[in-house]
């Protein structure tokens, strides 16, 4: 028969054999909230959070999947439930698992597991909140980027290095930033409409789409000239590629976040032992600096 405790952080299982406590702080105390961070983006990623205490040689791991890229996209995911696609665990190990247990491709064979308690039950939802300032290196603050998608491609303005979609990076059109703020005057409007080059997906409102414009088809418009000047700026110059453009250039992302974990109604258990959380703060995850790379649905 198993021991049911309705309790908080910190928690004492009761084992039902002999009576032993055995004690447990499933705050892990000092122990950081580390991850495998999964190197793409796109649909059903899966995601592992893990928090390793080597000096008690206990564990907890938390492994689910999601169609939300969430060390890239700002926000609140989720509840999530644990069910056979997502799963937490704790377990106590006979030495040490080291730092790197969880995210080795090889499942190690050592150190051994000599006690799981499983997710059996619970929900948990996760807050995303950027720490970089430019998360698509475009020169522009991400809190000056619209939160929209200009160009259509799926991808927010602020996660977009070409944000208007003609194969010109943002960084090369010409946006002056003063005091952490677009400077409309001074920024480049090339067809003087009031839409920053930036945004405009006919530069110079020669009616020839900027990405058409790139005659050579390496995906750069900045290349292709006439008088020495780029076609995609000159309105004189209005020759569509053929065949037309139909590919994006490769997006480069450089992301840090911060990720928080909180579990509610949390019910873990063996055959011994029944844990009942109606709250549980997993923690939060500092991810380091890393660049992903995508390119974009062309549409």
């Amino acid at each position: 028969m198993k021991k049911l405790l309705y309790l908080l952080i910190p928690i004492v299982l009761l084992g039902c054999d002999d009576g032993d406590i055995i004690t447990n702080d499933f705050e892990f105390e000092g122990i950081a909230l580390q991850a495998c961070e999964p190197a793409q983006v796109g649909t059903n990623i899966e995601y592992v959070f893990h928090k390793t205490d080597n000096t008690n040689r206990e564990s907890l791991v938390l492994s689910f999947n999601a169609n939300d890229d969430i060390l890239v996209s700002d926000g609140v995911f989720g509840p999530f439930s644990l069910d056979t696609n997502n799963s937490f665990q704790y377990r106590r190990f006979n030495e040490a698992p080291g730092s790197d247990y969880y995210c080795n491709s090889v499942p190690p064979v050592t150190p051994r597991v000599v006690e799981t308690l499983d997710g059996e039950g619970g929900r948990f939802q996760i807050l995303t909140v950027a720490e970089t300032p430019d998360d698509d290196i475009d020169g522009i603050p991400a809190d000056q980027e619209l939160n929209e998608d200009t160009d259509g491609d799926g991808i927010i303005n602020a996660l977009d290095s070409d944000d208007d979609g003609d194969n010109v990076p943002t960084a090369a059109e010409g946006v002056v930033i003063i005091d952490g703020v677009i400077d409309m005057t001074l920024s480049r409007d090339t067809d003087g409409d009031g839409l920053l080059d930036y945004l405009d997906n006919d530069d110079d409102n020669d009616g020839i789409l900027t990405i058409q414009e790139d005659l050579n088809r390496n995906l750069n418009p900045t290349d292709d000239l006439t008088g020495g000047s780029s076609n995609y700026l000159n309105p004189n110059a209005s020759v569509s590629a053929s065949p037309e453009i139909s590919a994006y250039n490769i997006h480069i992302l450089q992301r840090n976040a911060r990720v928080s974990i909180m579990f509610e109604d949390l019910v873990l258990a063996n055959e011994e032992k029944e844990i009942l959380l109606s709250e549980f703060d997993f923690g939060d995850y500092l991810s380091g600096m890393f660049s992903i790379t995508f390119t974009p649905a062309f549409n």
